[in-house]
């Protein structure tokens, strides 16, 4: 595919790298420019037509990259290059396609440009951000209960439950020695 690229880079061999790297997985693409900076950016994007996607570095020399999606409207599809992975979630509330850690992979800029490949030719709906983050969360499931017991609290293991049930609005666990204990959450 023929696609129209703005690189958006403030280190020079982090932009030249990813030059490079979209050279060999799709020659016949055009970078149609490499900019620094959000000022330099925002002037850009006043003065030209947009861009097939983006090719965007969080961290720029004058600040996130953030503040150029918050000023200006950019309707291309995106795919963040950092350092830093503490601005996914963040990212994912644009038009991002991706979240590449730098540095970037052949393979990896591979896979992310057959995302953006995908999104021009069927122009599919992006997924919503609440469904991004929940993909982007890992998974994390109780391991134990803290009851009251006596003067203080017992924790009970998830492995000792059989299985957990409500009646008359109290939860309860049965255990697996038989035994039944009322659990202080609600389920």
């Amino acid at each position: 595919m023929n696609s129209k690229i703005l690189i958006i880079e403030d280190e020079k061999l982090n932009a030249d790298r990813l030059r490079r790297l979209i050279g060999m997985v799709r020659p016949e693409s055009t970078i149609v420019a490499v900019l620094d900076s959000v000022v330099e950016t925002l002037d850009w994007l006043n003065q030209n037509p947009t861009p097939d996607f983006v090719m965007m570095d969080v961290r720029l020399s004058d600040g996130l990259s953030f503040e150029i999606l918050e000023k200006a409207t950019i309707t291309c599809p995106i795919i963040f290059t950092t350092a830093y992975d503490e601005y996914a979630v963040k990212a994912f509330k644009y038009n991002s396609i991706d979240y590449l850690l730098k540095p970037v992979e052949l393979e990896e800029l591979l896979i992310a440009i057959e995302k953006v490949e995908k999104r021009l030719q069927t122009n599919a709906p992006q997924q919503s951000f609440d469904q991004l983050v929940d993909a982007l969360k890992p998974k994390t499931y109780r391991n134990r209960f803290l009851i009251p017991f006596k003067d203080g609290y017992k924790a009970i293991l998830t492995e000792e439950i059989c299985y957990v049930y409500l009646e008359f609005k109290v939860t309860r666990a049965r255990l697996v020695d038989g035994s039944e204990v009322v659990l202080p959450h609600t389920m």
